[in-house]
């Protein structure tokens, strides 16, 4: 789970994790994540979550990159149980994604790697996804904004696979 709170949430600065997410129940989970793991961490007074620990930090930026545009799963992703990589993509989703109008689950990304990855990763569940690019700003930066990608999950039986192999914890 904190592998795709990471890939979602997170940023790998020079000696510490950082983990951006004001929904509260998204921030338990990852609090959870990391007390469960005995990481010690503070809160920033962005109210970023911050793990200061640098073996951490340098494993989560070589195996899911640095920044949103380099984000990428883990190359261990295929050698997860069915049940992990759920745990893996729902903390992902918990994170990034979004349902649209209750027909839709999508999440959008700056990576086309990342992109290309979770649909690869959503149809070992038989979850066909799409992908499309789309012109956006970061809301989370004063980025001018640029080409984004994003997964979507629709159809009434890949929707129901959702919900059954991955879902939402929140």
């Amino acid at each position: 789970r904190l592998f795709g709170f990471y890939v979602a949430e997170g940023h790998g600065a020079e000696r510490a994790v950082l983990f951006a997410n004001r929904n509260a129940a998204v921030r338990r989970s990852i609090e959870e994540a990391l007390q469960s793991l005995g990481l010690p961490y503070q809160e920033r007074p962005s109210t970023d979550l911050q793990v200061g620990s640098k073996a951490l930090t340098e494993l989560l930026k070589k195996e899911c990159g640095r920044r949103a545009s380099s984000k990428r799963l883990p190359s261990f992703w295929p050698q997860l149980s069915d049940k992990h990589l759920g745990e893996f993509l729902q903390a992902y989703f918990d994170g990034d994604g979004t349902v649209a109008r209750a027909n839709a689950v999508t999440a959008t990304t700056a990576s086309e790697k990342l992109a290309s990855d979770l649909a690869y990763a959503l149809s070992r569940f038989g979850i066909w996804a799409r992908i499309g690019s789309v012109e956006k700003q970061a809301t989370n930066s004063a980025h001018e904004g640029g080409t984004y990608y994003r997964v979507t999950v629709s159809g009434q039986s890949d929707l129901r696979r959702f919900a059954e192999h991955i879902g939402f914890s929140i």
